[in-house]
């Protein structure tokens, strides 16, 4: 198959390579791509990489109806204006994540593509209502964020265009992603977990950034790519569906710790719910139930958060971070 990976960030890059690894053709498509991460992350798989603005996706000469040599069978969407960025600029953020999806599907339609693999996140739910287990797809949802607002309404947008024209659409819900990235479009969870990692991996003193104090889940970058091969590869026979996609249990700041000094003895954090860091916004009281995912894309968590932070770890120094 020859599938287009709209982002070539954290989980656009290491599905690619998951892609590749099965004998897939990859096209990366990114406004702005970072050949160095790329190749980092990549290394000496072969990849296509296109330039352009998710909003003119339709112009992508892989797109084009008549283009049938190369034709893109499947999308993997990806691409998109994360939390802290997002809120710095309301337009460009509905611009990229929403206007950039109906662009998409409106391209996958003409293109005759059949599935598209969308990359969602927990952050379309209504947290604080989430207190009790099981945390399925039926919890409640929410637009009060500015990001979460976009998200949902692309699934949304997606599901419409799904139906109206026959493409599969797989939905995939996301809790905080993290693995050895640039973040460029601002993902805050991993850009705080990597300045943890990498302050640790060079002895250098830190205090615990606010964004990983308190419970959350997280999810190893490798894991999120092998969810959307899963998608990519499994007989769905269901025109839409939503999984939860994370590795079902929570962990806080001190379990993070722990990891990392397993690995790095000598590190050394302060705490910084000591020094009157701000409470965690969007501290999660459930993990994930992921009985969906299992059950229509055949997804089980391979990293637990030892096994993540060592491989993450692994991968930083190969890029010589």
């Amino acid at each position: 198959m020859r599938i287009l990976i709209t982002g070539a960030g954290l989980i656009g890059c290491y599905t690619a390579a998951q892609m590749i690894d099965s004998g897939h053709e990859v096209v990366l498509f990114d406004v702005s791509p970072r050949m160095g991460y790329i190749r980092n992350v990549l290394r000496d798989r072969e990849v296509s990489v296109r330039t352009g603005d998710i909003v003119d996706i339709g112009d992508l000469p892989d797109l084009q109806p008549v283009h049938r040599i190369g034709k893109v069978d499947m999308i993997v969407h990806t691409a998109g204006v994360i939390g802290g960025t997002a809120r710095a600029n309301p337009y460009g953020a509905m611009r990229t994540n929403l206007v950039g999806t109906i662009e998409l599907a409106k391209a996958a339609q003409s293109a005759g593509v059949r599935q598209i693999v969308y990359a969602s996140t927990h952050g379309v739910y209504e947290l604080e209502k989430v207190r009790e287990a099981p945390f399925l797809e039926t919890a409640p949802v929410s637009a009060h964020s500015l990001y979460g607002a976009t998200k949902l309404s692309s699934e949304h947008v997606l599901r419409a265009f799904g139906e109206a024209y026959g493409i599969q659409i797989t939905v995939l819900r996301f809790p905080n992603v993290y693995g050895y990235g640039e973040f460029v479009g601002g993902s805050s969870g991993g850009i705080a977990f990597q300045e943890l990692l990498v302050a640790a991996m060079h002895n250098v003193p830190i205090a615990i950034p606010q964004l990983l104090n308190g419970y959350g889940e997280w999810l190893y970058s490798k894991d999120a790519a092998r969810a959307i091969q899963n998608a990519l590869e499994h007989s769905i026979t269901k025109p839409y569906v939503v999984a939860n996609v994370g590795n079902g249990v929570l962990h806080d700041e001190n379990d993070i710790v722990r990891s990392v000094k397993a690995l790095f003895p000598e590190a050394q954090f302060r705490n910084s719910r000591d020094e009157d860091a701000p409470p965690r916004s969007t501290e999660r009281h459930v993990a994930f139930d992921l009985s969906t995912a299992k059950r229509e894309i055949g997804y089980y968590p391979r990293f637990n958060l030892d096994d993540g932070i060592s491989d993450h770890s692994e991968e930083l120094k190969r890029a010589n971070v």
